[in-house]
């Protein structure tokens, strides 16, 4: 969501920076709010805050983008 005010920002900021460091080492890694999600069940994508994968990241068409 663009043009988020800044307590959201902050919260948000605060979760990335949170999650990764709990995730350093693992296979995990988050993603921040400028990747694309593409959710099959509907044929939308979307611009979650925060994306966490685990293992293999699987694009769409061979793209650059998310799941």
């Amino acid at each position: 969501m663009s043009g988020t005010k800044m307590p959201h920002d902050t919260i948000t900021s605060n979760l990335f920076i949170a999650f990764g460091q709990k995730l350093k080492g693992k296979k995990c890694k988050p993603y921040g709010s400028d990747t694309r999600v593409h959710i099959p069940s509907n044929v939308l994508f979307t611009y979650p805050d925060i994306s966490i994968v685990c293992g293999k990241v699987i694009t769409l068409n061979n793209d650059d983008s998310m799941f």
